[in-house]
């Protein structure tokens, strides 16, 4: 449960971090909803895929599974 907020919480953080960005970037034409929703959806793939390495990268070779 512990590692499940973490993850939520970097899913959030990067996200509002991105959004921000572009209105500092864009203030007159800030993130549309539609696009807001990529934005979440493409952090948690970055936030996901590197949990996914991590953990890959601390077992030990013996435990890998092919």
């Amino acid at each position: 449960m512990k590692s499940s907020i973490a993850t939520l919480a970097a899913v959030v953080i990067l996200s509002l971090a991105v959004w921000a960005l572009f209105y500092v970037l864009m203030p007159d034409a800030p993130l549309a909803p539609p696009e807001t929703a990529v934005v979440v959806g493409a952090c948690a793939v970055v936030v996901f895929g590197i949990r996914w390495i991590w953990s890959r990268l601390r077992k030990p070779p013996n435990e890998h599974v092919s």
